[in-house]
């Protein structure tokens, strides 16, 4: 008998082992299916990360699943949990539908109905700015910041390479230049880079080409050259949040190095190229090559489609407005954004200078870019109290819809029901049509006024009235000043 009842225990004992083994093998299986999944995004190649251009730090998330025994186990009744449970959700429903709209209407502007913390995407690489100490060169001996017969001249066919990289970063160094920014609206300092792009041809200063996303807060704005030599720049800056290209001018009589224009057009896929900027804002000078990852991206970058040179090159906070040159050292691109993501490495972007060669020559020569509108006005898609769609979040004093009699008031929500006939379910395709308007087109748009309403048990958003204005879009300046 007791021979019996020890097999009887081996037995038990060796089923209990393979329970334990198949139990095991199947938690792995199954957390490494869904490692798998979350580390690569599914079938994105670029992960789940939405496109943004704000810098964020990425922090990863993986998901493990809880261990699942398959052995039979007697569990007690979860009803009681469960009626609990129920109550307490509804009850926090409530609580939340409350202290949401009070968020929602005093202290967050409106979003994009996604209100998880955005920790991948595309991002402009502009950086946090450093404290400037020394002697700075005021610009504002300047008499202004146009000139009429402003050009620039590029090489259509590349020139003749280097040998060595460090010859061709030595041969363009000079050329670009740390910015450094600080906002007395929002308190905040920033950094960046630029390019020498241009001489005036008063001899007075120089043109330094930039992105707009790099100065567009800033009230304060410092350029710091590759010898230590630092300016504060011109208080009129010209700015293209389109293309995201910005002009700004130092005051300088001495000669200094300007950049060496080339082609966007005669890069290639594969081609040797590298990057000088100011990564982290404090170091300035910074080179980091790689190779023309893909000649022309069409990438969206906050909230609006752009078509931009991808490389492997390390891009980083600061770099934004840096240059990328060709192995011939000429200047073929401007560094304004990165994909950022725990699961993505090496992808860059650049605006082609064929692209921003144009643009500039217009800010410096007009004071505006041929067909840019003046309809001035931002908009977010959201979901407020049920109520979903692209909410006006400001308006120009300028704007045509303001001329057209529209008055923006923080106190009331405004929706934006049609333009033109056209719906649209996001803000990338609201800012898409409205980037392709031009001067001279008429618009009709229809536009609800929502007021907010309710009381301690909740609040909600009530139509107030729905109003049609027509109007003919003007040419828009883009000259500004710093303090504007």
């Amino acid at each position: 008998m007791n021979g019996d009842n020890n097999n009887f225990d081996k037995e038990k004992q060796q089923q209990t082992e393979e329970n334990k083994e198949h139990n095991t093998q199947q938690y792995t299986e199954q957390n490494t299916e869904k490692q798998d999944y979350y580390q690569t995004g599914g079938n994105n190649p670029y992960g789940s990360g939405s496109f943004d251009s704000r810098y964020q730090y990425p922090s990863g998330n993986q998901y493990i699943p809880p261990y699942q025994n398959n052995a039979s186990k007697d569990k007690p009744s979860k009803a009681p949990v469960l009626i609990l449970s129920t109550l307490f959700v509804l009850f926090a429903v409530a609580v939340a539908s409350v202290l949401g709209v009070f968020y929602f209407k005093y202290i967050s502007p409106l979003t994009d109905g996604d209100e998880t913390e955005k920790e991948e995407g595309i991002e402009g690489a502009v950086g946090s700015g450093g404290e400037e100490n020394g002697d700075i060169i005021d610009s504002s001996s300047l008499d202004g910041i146009l000139q009429s017969d402003f050009s620039i001249t590029q090489a259509q066919t590349p020139g003749t390479e280097y040998g060595k990289l460090e010859d061709a970063v030595e041969a363009v160094e000079n050329s670009v230049v740390a910015i450094t920014t600080f906002s007395d609206t929002t308190g905040s300092s920033g950094a960046g880079s630029g390019v020498i792009i241009a001489k005036m041809s008063n001899g007075k200063g120089y043109y330094i080409i930039t992105n707009n996303h790099v100065v567009e807060d800033a009230t304060e704005i410092t350029v710091k050259l590759h010898d230590g030599t630092k300016y504060l720049a011109y208080e009129s800056v010209l700015r293209d949040e389109q293309t995201d290209l910005a002009i700004i001018a130092i005051a300088e009589t001495k000669e200094l190095t300007v950049a060496k224009v080339g082609s966007s057009e005669a890069l290639r896929t594969g081609q040797d190229i590298f990057v000088i900027g100011n990564p982290l804002g404090t170091l300035g000078g910074t080179v980091t090559n790689g190779i023309v990852s893909a000649e022309a991206v069409n990438i969206l970058v906050s909230d609006h489609y752009m078509q931009l040179i991808q490389t492997n090159a390390a891009i980083n906070p600061g770099n934004s407005g840096g240059g990328m040159f060709n192995m011939s050292g000429e200047l073929v691109g401007i560094v304004n954004a990165k994909y950022s993501s725990v699961s993505v490495e090496g992808i860059g972007f650049a605006i082609p200078i064929d692209t921003a060669v144009p643009i500039a020559e217009q800010m410096v020569s007009k004071g505006y870019i041929e067909g840019r509108h003046n309809l001035g006005i931002e908009v977010e898609y959201g979901t407020q109290s049920f109520i979903s769609g692209n909410w006006i979040t400001s308006v120009d004093s300028d704007s045509a819809l303001y001329k057209a009699g529209f008055e923006f008031n923080k106190n009331f929500y405004y929706k934006i029901n049609s333009i033109n006939g056209k719906t649209f379910t996001s803000t990338s395709e609201i800012n898409e049509y409205i980037d392709n308007l031009r001067a001279g087109d008429s618009v009709t748009i229809e536009i609800t006024e929502y007021v907010l309403s309710g009381g301690f048990m909740g609040y909600n958003l009530v139509e107030n009235k729905t109003v049609t204005l027509t109007f003919v879009l003007e040419q828009r300046y883009i000259i500004r000043n710093n303090s504007d």
